[in-house]
């Protein structure tokens, strides 16, 4: 596999999934991914205690080569990013595969007008790949539920600069997976950028801002029910 990604890399492009696996430990990853990247699919269900040993290698085949849930994930969790010159692609994790269907399912329950809005919080530990879950979330509901959310808006909210410029970047990239133009998959740069994005967009976008450009003196953004926003480390000061 080595000698053909290096010979005739074109040839393995559409190779989405690899599993590797002695028996007792079974990792799944892509063919650009470096061994130690590769993870362990220990749930069938986000409600299935973690297995691991031998039982391992029948978990991941329940878990992810189903026929519903590996079309599930070809369709939506393996992320190609634009800039492909090095061949990368990404494959969710279990825990990040579970949290965005979760969390999308929890956000169309909680919809405007029927609901409160509050789509739900999710907690994970550091290092658990947070931007990446809100990177499937933001797909989720861009393509499997866009006629659910009349084609929303999706704004995401961070604290700090150094998470805004990680989620920039990586947004930056996915144009093709979230298929988003770059006018309307881009960075907030001021209040005024934002004022004038959310008061003038009608439908679509992805756009990614710092929770410091949201103060009272901007006013009601928007009225529309289709603005969705999901904040990184909402705990701090949301």
């Amino acid at each position: 596999t080595v000698r053909y990604n290096r010979d005739i890399p074109k040839l393995m492009k559409t190779c989405f999934l690899s599993v590797i696996s002695d028996g007792a430990n079974t990792r799944l990853g892509t063919i650009f991914t470096p061994y130690e990247y590769y993870y362990a699919w220990n749930k069938v269900d986000d409600k299935e205690r973690v297995a691991d040993g031998i039982s391992s290698l029948l978990t991941i085949i329940k878990g992810a080569f189903a026929k519903e849930r590996i079309l599930a994930i070809l369709r939506d969790f393996v992320f190609y990013p634009n800039d492909d010159r090095k061949y990368k692609a990404v494959v969710a994790r279990y825990p990040q595969f579970f949290a965005a269907n979760k969390i999308l399912t929890n956000i169309k329950e909680h919809l405007k007008p029927n609901g409160d809005g509050k789509g739900g919080t999710y907690f994970g530990a550091t290092g658990c790949g947070k931007t990446m879950i809100m990177l499937f979330l933001a797909r989720l509901i861009g393509q499997r539920a866009r006629d659910t959310f009349n084609n929303p808006t999706i704004v995401v909210i961070t604290d700090r600069e150094d998470l805004d410029t990680q989620a920039s970047e990586l947004f930056a990239n996915a144009q093709h997976y979230l298929k988003e133009n770059e006018n309307h998959l881009r960075s907030i740069e001021s209040r005024l950028d934002l004022q004038d994005v959310l008061s003038t967009t009608e439908s679509g976008g992805v756009y990614i801002t710092t929770i410091q450009k949201f103060c009272e003196t901007t006013g009601l953004l928007s009225t529309r029910n289709n603005i969705i926003c999901i904040s990184d480390e909402a705990h701090r000061t949301q």
